[in-house]
Parts: C-alpha cells; structure tokens; sequence
C-alpha cells in the first residue's frame, strides 16, 4: 500500500512539473528599445545579404522599463520591420547574450572577440518575412539563459548560405541614440553575391526596436495593426497567442487606461475586428489582451491608428505636430533607389528648440556625401480648392550644414492624388539655402477645376560630396489670397494668452480690426465675431474643446492667420 502511495505521489509531482511547463511554455514580448528612425544595414536580421552579424547593448533602465525583472528567464527576441524585403529569406541563425554592467557598449570590432563569454541561447532555422510588422524568434537549441540585472549584450549570426537572398533590403525600426555617450551596436554584412562572413564590425548609433520574451503563463497578442480605414471605422488586427478570448480597448491618442478608453470583449472580438463610430481626421490608440482560464495577459499596446482624413477646407495649417506623418494626414515616399538622401521625419525637439519655428515638432530631411540630387517627398493632406481660386502656400524653413557648403534645396509641386506619380505640377523649385534661422516662403498656386489638391515637398538638395546638410520645415499653411498672410505683417497682430481657457484678446497697434474667426484644424469655422475698427479684439471660448485652432484675423488692410491652442 505504501509503495503504491509513493509512486501515486512521484506520478503527481511528475504531472505537476509538466503543467508548469505548459503552463509557462508560451513568450511575452515587452519591448526593451523603441524608436521611430530607420535602417536598412542589418540592424536586425535581414535577407538581401547573405550574412548579417550585430551586437549592441541594452541598458538596465529599457530593460526595466519593459517591465523585466532580475531573475526572469529570457526566452526570445523580436524586431519590427517599417519596409519589408521583396521574398521570405530562410538561413540559420545564432543567438547570443551576456549580462553586464557596461553602460555603453565597449565589445571589440572582432566577431570571435564579441561572442567570447557570451551564452548562444538560440541556434535553428529561421524565416526573415516578406511582410512589415513584428517578427519575433522563439529561443531553441541553445543553453537557457537568465536576466540579473545591469545591461544586456545581444548578438545574432544570421546566415543563409544555400537559399536565395532577397532582391530588396528589408526597414528596421531603430532608435538612433548613442548609450553612454557612445553608438550602441557594432554591425556588419556579407558583400553582395558572397558568402565570406565579415569579421571587422563597425560601430553605430542604430540600435533596432527590440523586444525580449519572458515565458508567462498567458501571453499577450503580438503583430498590432490596422487596415480597411475609413472616415468612421477600421479594422485592428493582432495575432492571438492561445487564451479562450481576446479584450480590446480604445481612446483617443494618448488617452489613459485608467481613467478613459471604451473596452469591448466578447466572442465577436477576433482579428480583424471592425471598430466603427469614429471620427474622421483623428488619431487613436487601442490596446489588447489574451483572456485565459482563471487569468489575463498583460495588456500590449499602445498602437496608434487613425481614420480617414478627409479633404480640408481653407485655410489650412499644421505644425507637424505628431511623431508620424499619417497622423495629421500627410504621407511620405522615399527616393526610389533607398541612397539618396535621407528619409523625412516628423521630429519631436522640444518647445523652444531653435529646430523648430513653433511649437515642439518639425519635419526633417537631409541628405550625407551623394553622387545625384536627393529625392524624397512629403505629400500634405488633400485640401479643397474652388475653380480659379489663387492659394497662397507658406512655410518655414532653416538648414543646417556639417563639413559642407552645400546648401539645402527644395521643390515644391502639387497634384490631385497623394503620390509623387500624381505630383506633375511644379510651383517652385527653391533657390539654395543655408540659413540656419527659420525663414518663410511664400508661393502661390491657381487651380484650373475645382477638386481636391495635395501639395508635395521634394528633398531637392544637390549633389554633395562632403560631410551632411539637413533641413527643416516647419507652420505649412494654404490660405485663398483673400485671406494671403503676405497681405499684412502676422507679426503686428498679438494673441494672448495662447494656450487659453476662457478669453482671448488680439491685440495690433497699426491696423484696425473688424473680424475674428475661430476655425478647426479641418478648415471649419466653429466661431466668429465682428468688431467695429478696433485695435483690440476680446473673444470668448470657452465653450470650445480642448485642442488646436486656427484664428483669422480680418483687418482693414487684410488678413492673417494664426494658431490657438484650446486648453
């Protein structure tokens, strides 16, 4: 009897320690690096070469922040390609780790001097995909590895000797910081055509978006993104990672899970889930989380989407303001061959960065030591334009020039579809400049027929062989030459305060005001008063909601535009 009271107990424990394996058998991955830059030299692995090795450090503060702890196994890594290469590449790959108290990566350029105390945690076959999103790389083969604390060296041997490499280099999303006052990952790649591994890496400050997988006992969906927009709904998808369920949440961008968000779950909640009721020309974030037996993932996300953008009414104005071009409803392409130039970027400087000419962001573009003229394009939202109505399109520009007397360029043309195929019309093609202080230009465009035009701004910088050239654009406005800011000085109009809750006073001590209209970021007028030849305004505003606004300032020589923001 007690013999068979043993074995019954061995066999329990047994089933016991199998469940918990089970039970902890599936990856979360937490972000570790994030980042909007990008980088087609094999920051993460990539299939137009037919080797690629990198090793790069991740400190203790983004290892924390991602939520991973001392004393948690690693059990996988992951990276997000913007741009995906033209096939799915297959080769081997070789995952190493060490954890250190480096704070900048001091590993030797020598491949064989990188991996010497490193732990290979992973050495199988792997897939490179031909699609954009998140590719993550379950741990196999390799010795088991665990976190303690510090900072964390990751290397990866991508090889595929015998397979055909893609015609195409793939995006990586990176952060493009130095760690430690110094670039963060050393990198290198075969040559085309050859199989000959490198074993001199250089140095970078491109570290890719990265992820690291701890085994959970419920793992969060992967791969979010979205499709199908339109200017009230979207289709969110995600790739589910076992669970009986899936809960969804989503707000306006940026809002907080704790206090906001609509919250849907349900068997209808699956991928692609329809979200409908939105409203057009605006920015969200969603979240979502595996429901399993007895408990739930965490959540992954935030993932920012937007409906559709309409075509805007005049005026129309905007500042950047946002981490990504599709926020405020623009787009960009790159030059064709990927070598010309670099890639435009809304970029966030901060308030009062001499970077930009207001507010926090501006757009960014620049070009390093070239052989052709650049060419990348940012293209503006549509905007309605009547029959022989004259626009007057403003911005502001600034350069900045590194070991070079290159000057900046640019080009200025407009369509009637949001692609450079459709940009056919020229309106200008800037002299070159170099003025490190933000200047405006101005330029004017008639349309023939009446319809819905975008605007598109080509990098146009020249041939330079030497050092970089970068250059900035910042407060794009489009006004119908009735409202032409080139009527009056902007300047002899004063706003205050801005921000503003209550009242606004404008203020201007050479022309007489008669109007003042408040109109949203869409063109469409949500207020207006008239004045008799003051030269000081007072409009009330509170009842507007929180956001941004443009006001048109009628005088009696003119009218000016300028921005409000509703607190």
């Amino acid at each position: 009897m007690k013999q068979i009271t043993l074995v019954s107990r061995m066999i329990l424990l047994l089933t016991i320690l199998l469940a918990g394996n089970e039970i902890l058998a599936q990856s979360q991955f937490n972000t570790v690096i994030s980042g909007g830059s990008t980088s087609t030299f094999g920051r993460a692995p990539q299939g137009e070469r037919a080797i690629t090795r990198t090793v790069f450090i991740v400190t203790d503060a983004e290892i924390a922040a991602g939520g991973i702890s001392s004393g948690e196994m690693i059990s996988g890594l992951g990276f997000t390609y913007e741009t995906a290469q033209d096939i799915t590449t297959t080769g081997n790959i070789q995952v190493y780790l060490q954890n250190t108290m480096d704070t900048s990566n001091t590993k030797p350029t020598d491949w064989n001097g990188i991996i010497t105390g490193m732990t290979l945690v992973s050495d199988a076959s792997t897939t490179v995909p031909n699609v954009t999103g998140d590719y993550n790389l379950e741990f196999s083969n390799g010795t088991s590895f665990t976190y303690t604390g510090g900072s964390l060296y990751v290397a990866f041997d991508y090889q595929n000797l015998n397979n055909p490499t893609a015609n195409t280099p793939n995006v990586a999303f990176c952060d493009n910081q130095p760690v430690g006052g110094a670039p963060g990952l050393l990198g290198a790649r075969s040559d085309v055509g050859s199989t000959t591994p490198p074993t001199t890496l250089s140095p970078s400050n491109f570290r890719p978006q990265f992820r690291l997988g701890v085994p959970v006992a419920c793992a969060r969906p992967t791969s979010l993104g979205f499709t199908n927009q339109t200017a009230t709904s979207a289709d969110l998808t995600w790739t589910p990672n076992g669970g009986t369920g899936i809960e969804l949440e989503w707000g306006p961008q940026g809002f907080d899970q704790r206090t906001a968000g609509t919250l849907v779950s349900g068997a209808n909640v699956v991928s692609p889930y329809t979200l409908n009721g939105l409203t057009p020309n605006t920015v969200y974030d969603y979240y979502v989380r595996t429901v399993c037996a007895g408990s739930n993932s965490n959540w992954n996300g935030p993932f920012t989407f937007t409906s559709l953008f309409l075509p805007s009414n005049l005026p129309y104005n905007t500042g950047f303001e946002n981490d990504e071009f599709s926020y405020y409803g623009w787009t960009f392409e790159r030059d064709p061959s990927g070598t010309i130039g670099n890639f435009w970027q809304s970029v966030n400087f901060g308030v009062g960065d001499p970077n930009v000419q207001e507010g926090a962001y501006s757009a960014r573009v620049g070009a390093g030591v070239t052989t052709a003229q650049a060419n990348d394009w940012i293209i503006s939202r549509g905007i309605n334009i009547a029959a022989n109505e004259t626009v007057d399109i403003s911005f502001f520009t600034a350069a900045l020039q590194t070991g070079t007397t290159t000057p900046a360029q640019y080009i200025l043309t407009v369509g009637t579809s949001q692609n450079v195929a459709a940009q056919t019309t020229v309106i200008a093609n800037s002299a070159g400049f170099s003025n490190t202080a933000f200047q405006i230009n101005n330029h004017s465009f008639t349309a023939t027929n009446a319809g819905v035009y975008y605007f598109g701004l080509q990098n146009a910088i020249p041939t330079n062989a030497a050092g970089s050239v970068f250059w900035a654009v910042d407060n794009f406005t489009v006004v119908s030459t009735t409202a032409s800011v080139e009527d009056i000085d902007a300047n002899a109009f004063k706003l205050y305060p801005n921000p503003a809750s209550d009242n606004i006073l404008v203020s201007s001590a050479e022309f007489n005001i008669t109007e003042v209209a408040v109109m949203d970021m869409n063109g469409r007028e949500v207020m207006k008063n008239s004045f008799q030849d003051t030269h000081q305004a007072s409009l009330e505003i509170s009842s507007l909601s929180s956001g941004m606004y443009l006001l048109r300032i009628t005088a009696d020589q003119g009218t000016v535009i300028k921005k409000l923001t509703k607190k």
